[in-house]
């Protein structure tokens, strides 16, 4: 098969592309049809494997094995697929009567029993298997009561092991073991499965109906089981419900997708099998009618197994369930056919089975019969406290235990509560809300369209109680028992019929959970943002600072390096005026002496020009003091007090003078600007100590000033000593004491000359370093 849909594939691309492109496109096709033959091949391998225990034994060399011996085996054995030879009557071909004819013809399975049991025949398994022998021939002649032999396959199967033949040999007509009365308790529990027996029951329900037929629910009293019938006019559910009946057949089981028992079903093979021992009424609505709050009461008989009518008010009506409600007792009906033009608030006879499948009874199978009039059911506003209370209560008072007859239980009731969710669900599921009422959480079903409510709106409900009881109970055959006499509601659900029935008392304060959960997801992103700008935004600024700063810095330095030009060559102005101009001027004089005595005093000209040699050694040694002063500025690399020393030793290489330079140890690096005034101060301050002082000991010393962000130059020597109100100003000639205040103070510091004649002289400088941005300075 496969092969021919390739060859179509072929056939449909080559009239639709190119050859070229059918060309490149058969290694793919190759691909595929050689995948294709290794999964064949795989399959057939698989089958192989599997039925290779039955192919290399004949089934003569076998022994015919007891059917319940077979049955018996467990499902991991019966799954190894062990070859079996049985010999037994046929006592079912597929579903009995309810069979449709072509499962008469050609059977999917059936069933054959003997003295010990029966099981099923798989024949759609073999089938599909290829390994039956003349399926064609055998399947068609099979049929109920024929002996048979059956060689093939034990397996599994869905519930209990099952045989897949190989072969089928007639025996002509057998006898099938009389049908026995079942025992309910075996029965029931799927003991009798495959066995043919004979049960009595009251047909209940009409659980499911299709083209085949119906499928009918019928009590025995302890327990219900299912049975298939044909579709013909004797089995009509009219005719059928309510009647008591003697069904025989073959025990069967109904199961879960788990291979599990879930209730034993009767297959009737022969309609002679399904007798009818009492006729339901021609009314159903002939029964005696009975109050609500005894539809389940005391019977000296048992549980009555046919019909109960009660009368009372419609309160909910939705697809196939109804709860009517008289006085202060309410039950719920299962209809067989949901009727939805009966409205809520019409009286009603409604008859049906007891139905005990929930904590509190109804009925099932229910019809329904309208009356004259209607009748207003008002709510009763009520809480889980209250139910609580008034069970408590009861548990222990006989009296108030004939007061309550169930009396919340299916009643209309009204709560009041804050809604907590609105679960939006699609038809014809319900709508779920949540609802908070302070000492419980209730939820209510709305059936019917509606449109969302907000959270924590406040909201008045009107709907049917539904009370769930205490989850530990013991169920036998559907009949909830609690481990008590009475047990405890856990749980209040309320069914809503409209949007009438949800009044809102009070709308949400606009501060709701989502909404703060929204607020502050918007806050944490405007905050995030927020940063990251700021983040960016201070980026920018520290990049546009720093363009700033070096702008500034070189503003700053030109103007200093203008500035410090300036005071430069007033300083130079004024030393080469002191040394080098009157060293030239007195080389003038000396000059013109001796031309003055030329031809009359050599002794005279030779005095006169030794002078002058010595005024012009003089001068040179002036001059190269001014050059190295010029270039002696610490560089990045040298610190303040490194070139103080190499300065001082320069000024005093020569001069019987003693040079300390002392710096403290949390001495700053400083500006460059800074620490070239400060070496010019400190080398001027050394200079006049050699030249005007007579000292024969100089003391440096550069500190932090902590408290005050500056540092502090002293020059102390232990010269002669001067009068500072009588010291020689710029304008007698002399620059050097005015030289060092400008350099200070241009830095913002101060300067402090002390001096006594006789006692020596300190000179300090004080500089602020705050004031300048080492990146700008």
């Amino acid at each position: 098969m496969t092969l021919q849909l390739l060859g179509l594939l072929v056939h449909e691309r080559s009239r639709l592309v190119s050859k070229t492109a059918l060309i490149q496109a058969a290694p793919f096709i190759l691909v595929i049809m050689l995948a294709t033959v290794a999964s064949a091949q795989t399959v057939v391998s698989a089958q192989t494997v599997v039925s290779a225990r039955t192919d290399g034994v004949h089934k003569d060399a076998l022994e015919v094995q007891s059917i319940g011996e077979l049955i018996a085996t467990p499902r991991d054995e019966a799954a190894l697929r062990p070859p079996i030879r049985i010999v037994g009557t046929v006592s079912s071909v597929g579903e009995g009567i309810a069979a449709t004819p072509p499962e008469h013809n050609s059977p999917r399975h059936f069933c054959i029993e003997d003295a010990t049991g029966g099981i099923w025949v798989q024949v759609i398994q073999a089938m599909r298997e290829g390994i039956l022998v003349d399926s064609k021939e055998v399947l068609p002649k099979i049929q109920y009561g024929q002996r048979v032999e059956i060689f093939g396959d034990l397996g599994e199967g869905g519930f209990a092991p099952v045989v897949i033949p190989r072969s089928i040999k007639f025996e002509g007509s057998g006898s099938l073991p009389p049908a026995e009365r079942a025992s309910l308790r075996t029965f029931l529990r799927g003991g009798s499965a495959l066995r043919r027996v004979t049960v009595n029951g009251v047909v209940q329900n009409l659980t499911k109906e299709n083209r085949r037929g119906y499928l009918f629910r019928i009590e025995t009293g302890v327990g219900h089981f299912l049975t298939w019938l044909p579709k013909q006019p004797r089995y009509a559910p009219d005719r059928l419900l309510d009647a008591k009946v003697r069904v025989t057949g073959l025990a069967g089981t109904s199961r879960n997708w788990r291979a599990e028992f879930v209730c034993p079903r009767l297959i009737v093979n022969q309609h002679d099998d399904f007798v009818v021992l009492q006729a339901a009424p021609a009314d159903p609505f002939s029964v005696d009618l009975v109050p609500i709050k005894q539809v389940d009461a005391f019977h000296p008989d048992g549980r009555p197994l046919h019909r109960r009518r009660i009368r009372g008010t419609v309160t909910f009506n939705n697809q196939q369930t109804m709860y009517v409600q008289s006085e202060n007792t309410a039950v719920r009906i299962t209809l067989n056919q949901s009727d939805e033009s009966i409205q809520v608030g019409e009286r009603v006879d409604v008859t049906g089975f007891i139905d005990t499948s929930q904590y509190q009874a109804g009925l099932s199978g229910g019809l329904i019969r309208r009356l004259q009039g209607e009748a207003r059911i008002e709510p009763q506003p009520i809480s889980f406290d209250e139910i609580l209370i008034d069970h408590k209560k009861a548990k222990w008072n006989s009296s108030k235990q004939r007061d309550m007859d169930g009396r919340l239980d299916g009643r209309l009731v009204s709560i009041e509560g804050v809604l907590l969710n609105f679960q939006v669900a699609r038809a014809p599921q319900p709508h779920r809300l949540a609802i908070d009422c302070g000492d419980s959480i209730t939820t209510a079903y709305l059936f019917a369209a509606s449109e969302e409510i907000r959270p924590q709106t406040k909201l008045r409900l009107t709907g049917v109680a539904r009370l769930l009881y205490d989850a530990p109970a013991v169920k036998f055959n559907d009949a909830p028992a609690a481990n008590s006499n009475f047990a405890m509601p856990y749980q209040l659900d309320l069914l809503l019929r409209s949007d009438d029935d949800i009044t809102v008392l009070s709308l949400p304060p606009w501060w709701t959970g989502p909404r703060a959960l929204t607020a502050f997801t918007l806050v944490a992103f405007i905050s995030l943002a927020a940063f990251a700008w700021a983040f960016a935004l201070r980026r920018a600024l520290k990049q546009r600072t720093g363009q700033l700063t070096r702008e500034m810095k070189d503003r700053r330095d030109a103007a200093i390096e203008f500035q410090g030009a300036m005071r430069e060559r007033t300083r130079l102005a004024a030393n080469l005026h002191d040394t080098l101009l009157q060293t030239m001027a007195g080389i003038a004089y000396q000059v013109e002496t001796c031309a003055q005595h030329e031809g009359q005093d050599p002794k005279q000209i030779d005095a006169s020009l030794q002078t002058a040699r010595k005024m012009i050694q003089h001068g040179q040694d002036d001059l190269r003091d001014t050059v190295w002063a010029l270039n002696s500025l610490p560089n990045d690399e040298d610190t303040l007090p490194d070139a103080v020393r190499f300065a001082a030793g320069r000024i005093t290489s020569g001069y019987p003078l003693k040079v300390h330079v002392r710096s403290s140890d949390d001495f700053p690096p400083l500006a460059e600007h800074i620490a070239g005034n400060l070496l010019l101060f400190v080398r001027e301050a050394i200079h006049n100590c050699v030249k005007h002082a007579d000292a024969s000991k100089i003391e440096v010393e550069m500190v932090k000033v902590a408290k005050c962000e500056s540092v502090r130059v002293c020059v102390r020597d232990n010269g002669g000593g001067f009068d500072v109100d009588k010291r020689r100003r710029s304008k007698d000639g002399h620059f050097g004491i005015e030289g060092m205040i400008h350099r200070i103070e241009r830095l913002g510091g101060t300067l402090v000359i002390d001096s006594q004649v006789g006692h020596g002289t300190t000179v300090t400088g004080e500089v602020p370093t705050h004031q300048f941005d080492s990146e700008i300075a």
